[in-house]
């Protein structure tokens, strides 16, 4: 498509949010009469589909190798705000916010309040690789887990998935290494580690009463 645009914008038909990166430039088209979304990536048209019943959207995909999110947040057509967040690898790397004016023009700026999109991106990073760990998915749960990593490199729930991970492919060594460096990062519930049946080949091997000992008490 040749007519995509250089900046974000808004009209009475939608709102483009345009997001470059030193990698590729993102657009996302946003239809306020029809609902449709489309996301381009560079030119190419990588996400396509109609949103009439959620207030927010995720997509995911997959450019040039890279694994690249977009999150549609918070759609009121009454105060006029919707955010859209961008992340490539799981680290956000463009955030922006569209809001009415006094004269009800529609104006996109850049969203200074990141806080809140980092923790729901990872939350939504873990929830799913919880959900593919339960189907055994360990590819996919293992992806999820390497871009919560990457957003947030000291979360402790992270490390203890990603344990228990290389517990399930009977890697040992990342899965003490990991386990440790859960507790390190204060992890919730410890008392998981003994119960966990993801962490049950950790659990009997030679080396687990001495983890026991210097991690559990």
């Amino acid at each position: 498509m040749s007519n995509l645009p250089a900046m974000s914008s808004a009209n009475a038909a939608g709102l483009w949010f345009v997001h470059e990166d030193d990698q590729i430039i993102v657009r996302v088209w946003l239809s306020l009469l029809t609902g449709k979304e489309k996301i381009y990536a560079n030119n190419d048209l990588v996400v396509e589909l109609r949103n009439i019943t959620s207030l927010s959207a995720y997509h995911e995909f997959t450019y040039r190798d890279e694994l690249y999110d977009v999150e549609v947040f918070g759609r009121d057509y009454l105060s006029g705000r919707l955010e859209c967040n961008f992340f490539r690898g799981g680290v956000l790397t463009g955030s922006y916010a569209s809001r009415t004016t006094a004269s009800l023009s529609t104006v996109i700026e850049q969203n200074k309040d990141k806080a809140p999109i980092v923790d729901r991106a990872l939350a939504r990073y873990r929830q799913q690789a919880e959900k593919l760990l339960s189907m055994y998915d360990i590819q996919d749960a293992y992806l999820q887990l390497r871009k919560a990593n990457a957003l947030a490199p000291e979360d402790g729930q992270t490390y203890y998935l990603l344990a228990c991970i290389y517990s399930l492919q009977e890697e040992k060594e990342k899965g003490f290494e990991h386990i440790a460096t859960a507790i390190k990062h204060d992890m919730s519930g410890k008392s998981r580690i003994m119960t966990d049946d993801r962490l049950a080949y950790l659990r009997i091997q030679p080396e687990f009463d001495a983890f026991k000992a210097q991690y559990l008490g």
